[in-house]
């Protein structure tokens, strides 16, 4: 089960890694202290983080380092970006196993889900702290630690004038929201409780309006109007948002949100359509095969919707040929070829 994951919280296990290089972490060790570091190879402050990283580590040998590799990442970049660094990076470095198997870039791994998103944050790279007794002592830029790891190594660390100070941190009461409404929210989602999962929403925006400035937010609103067919508003819902971010993911993830209940309206396979077409002009194409292939499922549902079964097929083809990508495991390509083949037939 995950838990809320705030400063003064038990730290969550680092669940299924392949470590590509360092000693492997099985459990969080009384009386050792440990960071944590959430990164990418496609992040740019990420990998100066790294760096930084490997200076505290030659500092304070005493603590033990873990950079995690997430994002929808192929397992030979990451192979290949960790050969390029050695030696020059010592401490260990690891790839989140779970992020093989998540049925589409919408579902998170079990490192972003019970460390980022528990932590009511989207940004990376991301720092953990945990100290000798097992607990989140410290989270942020990994630029800003060295004065809490000191402390903690030191003993010199006040949890409990940590946790009063989280406590009271507006952004960090504002991130803890979203996470009890996320959550709240994807109960009722579980019990096909579309309608009350909106007014759950809605009633929450009325009282907080930041939260409808919120990712977490819109892609749980648009998926409540598309689970009860409301396909006018869910629509324009889209595009409002659509038009108001410039961030990939984000656009990505509220892309496939159109596409959770089957068989869709014609309206939302044409926003949906639109929206791949945007998306493309914004450099989606330099994103990982697996999110290609998702978009490429995207068209052929759309046309398909639209009775334009050729231009599905042709899709599927394309689908087809990008999912042949060695980073694409075969139970996404396999979960993927018999839904194309559910909605057009064999091609």
């Amino acid at each position: 089960m995950i838990s809320e994951l705030v400063i003064g919280a038990s730290a969550p296990s680092l669940g299924q890694l392949n470590y590509l290089q360092g000693k492997p972490i099985d459990e969080f060790r009384r009386g050792s202290t440990y960071v944590v570091c959430i990164w990418a190879t496609w992040c740019g402050w990420c990998k100066s983080s790294l760096v930084h990283l490997e200076h505290l580590h030659a500092q304070f040998p005493e603590a033990t380092i873990v950079a995690i590799a997430i994002m929808n990442e192929r397992a030979t970049d990451i192979a290949s970006y960790v050969h390029s660094i050695r030696p020059s990076i010592t401490y260990a470095i690891a790839r989140d196993l779970d992020e093989d198997y998540r049925p589409d870039v919408s579902s998170p791994s079990w490192i972003r889900e019970a460390w980022l998103h528990a932590a009511s944050l989207r940004t990376i790279p991301t720092a953990f702290l945990v100290e000798k007794g097992g607990r989140i002592a410290w989270f942020g830029s990994p630029m800003e630690i060295d004065g809490p790891l000191e402390a903690v190594l030191r003993s010199d660390w006040s949890m409990d004038l940590a946790i009063t100070s989280d406590n009271a941190s507006r952004e960090q009461a504002e991130k803890r929201e979203v996470f009890r409404l996320r959550k709240a929210v994807e109960e009722q989602f579980a019990n096909s409780a579309y309608a009350a999962a909106l007014d759950t929403i809605d009633n929450a925006v009325r009282h907080s309006a930041h939260l409808a400035d919120s990712p977490v937010v819109q892609m749980l609103r648009l998926e409540a109007l598309v689970a009860q067919d409301r396909s006018e508003d869910a629509v324009r819902y889209f595009e409002c948002r659509f038009e108001r971010s410039t961030d990939l993911g984000y656009l990505v993830s509220m892309t496939l949100r159109l596409f959770k209940r089957q068989p869709m309206s014609r309206d939302l396979a044409r926003a949906g359509l639109l929206a791949v077409s945007v998306l493309e002009e914004r450099g989606v194409e330099s994103y990982p095969p697996d999110v290609q292939v998702q978009l490429w499922y995207v068209r052929v549902l759309g046309y398909a919707a639209l009775d334009h079964i050729g231009d599905a097929r042709r899709a599927a083809e394309r689908m087809r040929q990008i999912a042949e990508d060695p980073s694409i495991d075969q139970r996404t390509r396999t979960m993927f070829y018999d839904a194309v083949e559910g909605t057009i037939g064999t091609t």
